[in-house]
């Protein structure tokens, strides 16, 4: 079993399970060959899922959707990691989706229903921009996906995306298992999600110390493909060298600017803005002062 502060064996006599090296346990109330549920007698109930390796994994799981909201935009966060601040600086109402970090694609149709559910209840969205880490671009393509099939009017965008380039291949929800799917490049995906009539607007959200220039020309390229490309080229010595947290340094050193990016993004599923474009974030940062 595993869990994110602990790895240990379960010793199962009956309905009970106890772990190897310490006194928890708790009632078995389910296990079989994919899924494992335990009460524990101290700690309330847990979900483990058993993986390719395996081990049975915690699965956690919750959908939050803001109270009695009556807006037409939105914001649909997936976080599979510790929760994102800056999300709500955007001035638009907070669909948050935890999950366990290791586990998202076994959590993917539970996202799919409850946002459906979630959006029959809120007939007055109108636009929606999901945002997540890198390894989520594939799953928020699926769920904008979702989105746009039962209600083809609601407009969707992803923010925040590094959209690779890679080599050419097919990998659509009719021929490619689900977790096959998560894995795949989310740039190949969203031109053939478009080549379907499914269209979902991409922003890409770029942090880079590399040169300036080299960046802007590789980010040009990708301009086909995506309606708005923010790059920060951060000042020598600012934030730490891994891009991401290079990124989230930047986003909570000014999260103004992050409520602009959104105001762009939105703008632009409104139909308000120009063709693709790519915006140097440092050049708003020097505007600010």
């Amino acid at each position: 079993m595993r869990q994110q502060d602990w790895t240990d064996g379960l010793c199962i006599t009956g309905n009970r399970g106890k772990r190897l090296n310490c006194n928890d346990g708790g009632e078995i109330l389910e296990y079989s060959d994919k899924k494992l549920v335990i009460g524990w007698d101290y700690w309330g109930k847990e979900t483990f899922l058993r993986r390719e390796d395996g081990n049975y994994w915690f699965s956690s799981y919750s959908f939050m959707a803001p109270d009695s909201s009556i807006a037409d935009e939105y914001v649909i966060a997936l976080c599979g990691a510790p929760e994102k601040p800056w999300l709500h600086s955007t001035g638009r109402p907070v669909v948050r989706i935890r999950y366990s970090s290791w586990n998202l694609e076994d959590h993917l149709d539970n996202m799919k229903r409850d946002i459906l559910e979630f959006l029959a209840a809120t007939p007055q969205a109108q636009r929606i921009l999901l945002a997540g880490r890198a390894e989520e671009a594939v799953a928020c393509l699926l769920l904008a996906s979702c989105i746009k099939k039962r209600y083809p009017s609601v407009r969707t965008g992803i923010l925040g995306m590094p959209w690779n380039v890679g080599r050419e291949s097919r990998h659509t929800e009719e021929n490619c298992p689900q977790e096959k799917r998560l894995r795949v490049n989310p740039s190949l995906l969203l031109k053939e999600n478009r080549a379907q009539g499914i269209d979902t607007c991409a922003y890409a959200f770029h942090v880079s110390n590399s040169n300036p220039e080299q960046v802007e020309n590789n980010l040009r390229n990708l301009l086909d493909s995506l309606q708005i490309i923010y790059n920060f080229s951060p000042p020598c010595g600012w934030g730490e060298k891994d891009e991401c947290k290079s990124a989230k340094n930047f986003i909570q050193q000014y999260p103004e600017i992050f409520k602009r990016m959104a105001d762009c993004c939105f703008d632009d599923l409104k139909g308000k803005s120009a063709p693709p474009e790519y915006i140097d974030l440092n050049a708003w940062i020097m505007e600010d002062r």
